[in-house]
């Protein structure tokens, strides 16, 4: 007698366990089908690609018809017409500056990434950079880890860079201010302090404007 109702007694209590855990399970399935957990904010980076185009690893390594070509071909091709410059030209800076490495380093001028960006603070990677550049603003934000990790940031930094040289000095002359700001004193044309430089970037803005 007592084992029945031992058993009766077990069969209850799991009975009243299975009603409980359904409850709680329907009362979760209720609470997810109404609740969803807000989304962080995109951290603002001044101009964004994420809001301009799409998400940074869409565009590099990209390289489509009728773009620079190479590894970032539509990276240049949009920026150059986001900030109208050549992105032909973008891309031949890159060349030489760095040959298209991302992760580049110049210890001894103290420049970044694909377009071996100046950026003047006291050494340290997450050091905010000293703006010496007016006309872009958005440069207030860098920092050496910046400019070598966010590819897209550093490439715009140069279209700006590069617009403000060419709009001032002149399309070869802004060129060479680009990679020596002692050029802009140098005739339009030329001959430049950084004449090898100059060479050098045309003859690959020569060949990419031919394939």
């Amino acid at each position: 007698m007592n084992q029945y109702i031992i058993v009766g007694g077990v069969l209850i209590l799991a009975w009243f366990l299975s009603r409980v855990t359904g409850i709680e399970q329907t009362n979760t399935d209720k609470i997810s089908d109404t609740f969803t957990p807000e989304k962080p904010e995109k951290e603002k980076s001044g101009f964004s690609f994420i809001d301009d185009f799409s998400l940074q690893e869409q565009f590099l390594g990209e390289a489509a018809e009728n773009n620079p070509g190479g590894k970032y071909g539509t990276l240049f091709k949009r920026i150059g017409e986001k900030y109208e410059v050549d992105p032909f030209l973008l891309r031949a800076i890159s060349i030489v500056e760095s040959a298209e490495g991302n992760f580049l380093v110049n210890n001894f001028e103290h420049s970044y990434g694909l377009m071996q960006i100046l950026c003047k603070n006291d050494g340290d990677l997450d050091q905010y950079c000293k703006n010496e550049l007016p006309a872009v603003p958005m440069f207030d934000e860098a920092t050496p880890n910046k400019l070598l990790n966010d590819t897209i940031y550093n490439v715009k930094i140069a279209a700006q860079i590069l617009k403000w040289n060419q709009d001032k000095f002149g399309f070869k002359r802004g060129v060479a201010v680009y990679n020596s700001w002692s050029a802009r004193n140098a005739p339009e044309n030329g001959p430049f302090p950084n004449q090898g430089y100059v060479d050098k970037v045309f003859t690959e803005y020569d060949r990419l404007r031919k394939q």
